[in-house]
């Protein structure tokens, strides 16, 4: 993979923890494997709520940036699953790769 341009690393200054949902106990409550994710990008944008009679959608409160490069090896992120960020528990509602010359370089997510 070439050489890509990002921001300094010093810039990705934030760790959450990904809870990945590895099955269900007896209670039908879901097992997670949790993986520490240091240098990405936590950043909260405005929160409002929709308040439309058919307003259903969730609208993000916060969107997380991360980079193999800065990040290491990451993990496949799911939608409906949970991170978590200075003791705050966050539900992703979009995971999407990064791509940059066809080749995935990182993960964005949007969480509320």
């Amino acid at each position: 993979m070439g050489y890509y341009r990002l921001p300094p690393k010093k810039a990705f200054c934030h760790t959450i923890t990904y809870k990945e949902v590895i099955g269900e106990d007896d209670w039908q409550k879901p097992i997670t494997k949790d993986w520490t994710v240091e240098n990405c990008w936590f950043n909260f944008a405005s929160k409002f709520t929709r308040s439309g009679i058919n307003a259903t959608d969730d609208a993000p409160n916060a969107s997380v940036t991360m980079t193999d490069r800065f990040c290491g090896p990451l993990p496949d992120f799911k939608v409906a699953t949970k991170i978590e960020f200075n003791g705050d528990e966050f539900t992703i509602i979009t995971s999407k790769p990064i791509i940059l010359n066809g080749q995935s370089i990182g993960w964005r997510l949007e969480v509320v």
